[in-house]
């Protein structure tokens, strides 16, 4: 059952609602009414003696200081009336009495005459005879149907507020939302250009359109940036896939039946088949991160971190002068294997791309949401035009950064995920003189 038919089916809840608590109240104050008429009634009963007695008039009209506006009639056997007293309000009411019948409690009956539709009457028996007592019902008949012009009025004013109500969360709140989804299914079909018509305001069916137009521009730059890495990973992938299918061709051939060129040719293969291994691994590790699994957080001494980092540079590097720039207090609350990992690939970067006489610098420092740790060079450094492209997948800011140096494209887009993952930042600033430097920022173990 969709909302807008469980709120028709409130509306008429409601009203069904209403109309019993309007017939309610009106039953009960036609009882309250009726009450109050038998009580008269009774109190007439007490002095019924006094006015038995007198003859049948045939238009009595003074009888008010005696019993009120009552009718008082004796009833002969054959159910013929004779008036003793008659409302002075009313002086032609005759009530219609059934032939020679005694009312033992106060019963509603119609009129054969007078202005009043319906009376209250009773009988008794006083004197030897049966004497008819009987109060109009015109005043409660008329407060009753007071009661319920004012009940119907509130209750058609209460159904036109709620219809009128329900009439604009339709037309403002699930029309809207029908709308959407609608071109969700029709997104969900193919039309991928499909966007949500926005309702105007700031109602909740405007914050979903434009949340849900976000997300579709979302979901489509994904699906965009998925294709590209799919394509650039394949095309990172075909080019020592092409080197194994060469050498492997030329084998067949006998082309490498020279001396040397089986060595070289197996040499080759390795270094393609290590790039390849390097490329997966990477991938690997990028999809794990993708994951968005939360990290094993370590307290980590960044003095003795980074000091075992800048050890394994010198044995790759043994003329690199690398130095190491932190207080001994820092302490940063990461994963160690990730953050290894992350200040590897920086490193990695900066020795790729930087003569081996350039100096290197590792810092780590405390700052107030956290710490900072950076990797700082001296050599050529970055176009300012691809600063904010360089952690990109597969991604390299120039003609010199290619496939010939060894890189796959896929360090720094490691080190972005790493940061991300511990709910950090990353980027790169220019080194003043020359260089660039690489950094990430990871909050304090307490915040996180």
């Amino acid at each position: 059952m969709t909302l807008r038919t469980r709120l028709l089916w409130g509306v008429f809840g409601v009203a069904v609602v209403l109309a019993l608590v309007g017939i309610f109240v009106a039953v009960t104050q036609r009882d309250h009414f009726y009450d109050q008429l038998d009580r008269q009634l009774e109190a007439i009963e007490d002095v019924i003696g006094q006015v038995a007695d007198r003859p049948p008039v045939e238009r009595p009209n003074d009888s008010d200081s005696i019993v009120g506006n009552a009718y008082i009639g004796v009833v002969s056997p054959d159910g013929n009336l004779f008036p003793i007293a008659t409302p002075v309000d009313d002086p032609e009411l005759v009530p219609a009495v059934p032939d020679g019948q005694e009312l033992d409690s106060p019963t509603t009956l119609g009129t054969v005459s007078g202005d009043a539709d319906h009376v209250r009457a009773s009988t008794v028996v006083a004197n030897g005879q049966l004497v008819l007592i009987a109060l109009p019902t015109t005043d409660a008949d008329e407060s009753l149907r007071s009661l319920v012009i004012a009940e119907a009025t509130a209750g058609a004013v209460i159904l036109f507020s709620l219809a009128l109500f329900v009439w604009s969360m339709i037309r403002h709140g699930l029309r809207p939302i029908r709308t959407m989804t609608e071109a969700a299914d029709a997104i969900t079909a193919g039309a991928v250009d499909r966007r949500v018509e926005q309702p105007t305001g700031r109602t909740e069916a405007a914050r979903l359109g434009r949340a849900l137009n976000l997300m579709i521009d979302r979901a489509q730059e994904a699906e965009a940036q998925r294709a590209r890495f799919t394509a650039d990973v394949s095309h990172e992938l075909r080019t020592p896939l092409t080197t194994l299918q060469g050498y492997a061709a030329l084998y067949q051939q006998g082309a490498l039946e020279e001396p040397g060129t089986l060595d070289d040719a197996m040499q080759r293969i390795g270094d393609e088949a290590g790039r390849m291994k390097r490329i997966v691994e990477q991938l690997l590790t990028l999809s794990d991160l993708d994951e968005h699994r939360p990290p094993a957080v370590d307290a980590i001494v960044m003095s003795e971190f980074l000091n075992d980092i800048a050890a394994d540079i010198r044995a790759a590097q043994p003329d690199r002068v690398v130095t190491v720039v932190t207080d001994g207090g820092v302490i940063a609350y990461a994963d160690r294997d990730q953050l290894f990992q992350a200040l590897a690939a920086l490193a990695a970067n900066a020795l790729r791309y930087t003569p081996v006489d350039t100096p290197l610098e590792l810092h780590a420092s405390a700052i107030d949401s956290g710490v900072r740790i950076a990797v700082r060079d001296h050599g050529p450094g970055i176009p300012a035009s691809e600063v904010e492209r360089v952690f990109e997948r597969l991604y390299r800011a120039d003609e010199g950064r290619d496939r010939s140096t060894g890189g796959s494209g896929l360090g720094l887009a490691i080190v972005a995920a790493i940061a991300g993952a511990h709910s950090g930042r990353h980027g790169v600033d220019l080194t003043p003189g020359g260089g660039a430097t690489f950094w990430i920022e990871l909050p304090n173990g307490v915040d996180r």
